[in-house]
């Protein structure tokens, strides 16, 4: 997807088009840019640069507070696209996925015209402009859509990988980062090309033999990873650092509240149900606790789990500025255990009713959340 976070914000407010927009926390805070649009990009401005290096690169720009429940469903939806075509879609992010498409041929055409059908029906059902590029391997789907944007879309051939590829610069290599590539650039790769030219064992002298090996593959546009369907994670958690260290008791169990809430959902969605709870703290001396406890009978309710969270949190504060908070479930089944406590309460009733508000929220978008303030 294109400038994702930003597009939608254009999207749901008409007077932000043309403008330069930056998705992000307040000046003055912790926060970083998580997207920014087309516009504020011609100013400098990247992803994950500091929101205060944003303003000042561009002073008019609009900082629009992050909506990831929006951007959640809106990529479901899209999701749900790319499955009218495959099943075998790999999501990387909420606004990337790769597809492999190589079953779907015969009854939808060429890679590069249902890239192109893709494109379409996102535009039509999200009103968002999406890149695409049909490619023979991981790499190169990856690389085209970073370099033919906005509203690229582009077949990868071995024509393009002879007289394009060698050019580019080794930035564009998957895994090199700005120390990997200082490092390359003082011993005298600047280009793909470069790289192709020299041997794995003088890269390895430099950066290892696994990385060499890997660096050389990618250069020579080598590829063998499979588009994989990703398998039922072992975990789901939610965290969230603070503009500013706090302490305030009433802020941070609410803090533990909407951790719980959001992975709750994240967990009912999958169908499973946890086992075990736990928190994460980091203080504001960057020291960090994380406690866990099982949870008994295994549960998918929030309330159950949201009780479980303040436990450890009252248990384990003692009283410092807190930096960050994380909730965690582990230990996920896809069926509930059937031993009970005697004294548990029911959870089925708690778990259908959120379910129906999970729901309700997904068709309408209506917070419907379980009132947590007697927990």
């Amino acid at each position: 997807m294109d400038a994702f976070y930003a597009a939608v914000e254009q999207r749901d407010h008409p007077e932000l088009q043309g403008k330069p927009v930056i998705v992000g926390g307040e000046p003055g805070t912790r926060s970083v840019v998580s997207t920014c649009s087309y516009e504020a990009r011609k100013y400098g401005i990247r992803s994950a640069m500091p929101v205060d290096t944003a303003v000042k690169l561009c002073p008019e720009a609009v900082i629009m507070p992050p909506r990831f429940r929006v951007y959640q469903n809106i990529s479901g939806q899209i999701n749900e696209i790319f499955r009218l075509f495959t099943p075998l879609v790999e999501p990387l992010s909420l606004d990337e996925a790769f597809l492999d498409v190589t079953g779907s041929l015969r009854l939808f055409g060429s890679a590069l015209g249902i890239a192109g059908q893709i494109k379409k029906k996102i535009k039509a059902e999200t009103s968002l402009v999406a890149s695409a590029a049909s490619a023979p391997n991981k790499f190169l789907a990856k690389l085209a859509t970073s370099i033919y944007k906005p509203d690229g879309l582009i077949e990868i051939n071995t024509q393009w990988v002879k007289e394009i590829l060698p050019g580019l610069s080794i930035k564009m290599l998957w895994g090199v980062g700005d120390k990997t590539a200082g490092l390359l650039e003082t011993l005298g790769f600047k280009t793909i090309g470069d790289i192709q030219k020299t041997s794995e064992d003088y890269l390895a002298r430099y950066i290892g033999e696994k990385s060499a090996r890997h660096l050389k593959s990618i250069a020579c546009a080598e590829d063998s990873r499979s588009v994989e369907i990703p398998g039922r994670s072992k975990s789901t958690g939610s965290s969230v650092t603070f503009d500013h260290d706090s302490s305030n008791c009433i802020f941070l169990e609410n803090e533990i509240k909407k951790l719980a809430g959001s992975v709750c959902r994240t967990l009912r969605a999958g169908g499973r149900f946890a086992g075990q709870v736990s928190i994460r703290i980091r203080f504001a001396d960057f020291s960090e606790i994380t406690r866990q406890e099982k949870l008994v009978p295994r549960s998918s309710a929030t309330r159950n789990i949201t009780e479980k969270a303040l436990l450890l949190f009252r248990r384990s504060w003692n009283g410092k500025k807190i930096r960050l908070l994380g909730v965690t479930l582990a230990s996920l089944y896809s069926e509930k255990n059937s031993q009970l406590d005697f004294f548990q309460v029911n959870t089925e009733k708690l778990e259908n009713a959120d379910k129906t508000a999970d729901e309700l929220e997904r068709r309408f978008g209506i917070p419907m959340r379980l009132d947590c303030r007697k927990i």
